[in-house]
């Protein structure tokens, strides 16, 4: 779940490292991996192809929903975002008073969301999920409230 690790006057550090997540896609890929070991030592053909299609799909399941997020929003108003996976690394930089931050709510039961950053751009509002996935913690709104805060004391103080 995301949460604030660092806020001073200086800058503010948001960081959401999927950690259960991750453990449990490790355990599930180590049990895929025991059924391939299995198969191999048994010669028996089932529990290794059934464990190399888990392992793939752990995979892809590391690579897709497994990211460490790094939101850094500094004093000057910019904001930087910072992602590794087992897929790699991203940042992007964000431009003062273009960023600001919101909640998705799932759809199916109104309980869960995901922080989502909001950012002006010349084509218009783009979403960018903090999280890939939803979760029904008070740190999501506490996080996006802050973001807000941060967002509007910017605006006020370019504005003054």
């Amino acid at each position: 779940m995301p949460r604030i690790v660092s806020d001073t006057r200086s800058e503010i550090v948001i960081d959401d490292r999927p950690v259960a997540l991750a453990a449990m896609l490790g355990l599930f890929l180590l049990v895929a991996i025991g059924m391939i070991l299995e198969g191999i030592r048994t010669g028996e053909i089932a529990p290794a192809v059934a464990g190399v299609g888990i392992a793939a799909l752990i995979w892809i399941g590391l690579r897709k929903a497994v990211h460490h997020v790094c939101l850094t929003l500094r004093a000057d108003g910019g904001a930087t975002l910072r992602t590794r996976s087992v897929a790699g690394a991203s940042h992007r930089d964000f431009a003062p008073g273009t960023l600001r931050a919101g909640l998705a709510t799932d759809h199916t039961d109104g309980r869960t969301y995901r922080v989502m950053l909001l950012v002006e751009t010349p084509e218009g509002l783009e979403r960018l999920p903090l999280t890939t996935y939803l979760g029904s913690s008070p740190d999501h709104a506490a996080v996006v409230a802050r973001i807000n805060a941060w967002a509007r004391h910017r605006d006020r103080g370019q504005n003054s």
